[in-house]
């Protein structure tokens, strides 16, 4: 029944969608402080620096499983806030690498409390078996996703 698959699919599109909207207000609204308005992207990339240090455009984006465009984006904006700097390497002009500034040393414990406190509790109520399903089902879905823009 072509009607029905096409129903569950744009059902879980929705959910989809619906998920990262309300993940997206959930971390605003409980971020009393505001954290220089910071979006998730930023926040993941800021993380993904603090535990890898200096990185490429590269790694980050295949990492992070996001756009070149949206992580230039948000990179472009985090460097904007003084958290970033970048520069490109000195054989291959081609590859960009990325690293935190002092400023972002002094945001980091912010950075990590909205992670701990109010994203990762969010996955609190999955078992491990569902979690690891959860992440095969989102990469699955993920590949798809970059596949049909490539």
């Amino acid at each position: 029944m072509p009607g029905r698959k096409f129903a569950q699919s744009e059902e879980l599109f929705l959910l989809m969608h619906s998920c990262s909207e309300k993940m997206k207000r959930f971390v605003a609204h409980k971020d009393k402080r505001r954290m220089s308005g910071l979006t998730i992207n930023q926040i993941e990339i800021i993380h993904y620096v603090f535990s890898e240090g200096e990185v490429s455009m590269g790694n980050l984006i295949e990492r992070l499983r996001v756009s070149k465009s949206a992580a230039s984006q948000s990179v472009s904006g985090l460097i904007r806030r003084g958290y970033l700097r970048k520069w490109h390497d000195k054989k291959d002009a081609r590859i960009v690498y990325i690293c935190g500034t002092k400023k972002l040393l002094r945001v980091k414990s912010a950075v990590e409390n909205i992670i701990s406190t109010y994203i990762f509790p969010v996955f609190e109520g999955l078992s491990e078996k569902d979690r690891d399903s959860l992440k095969r089902i989102l990469v699955k879905v993920q590949d798809g996703l970059e596949r049909e823009l490539s």
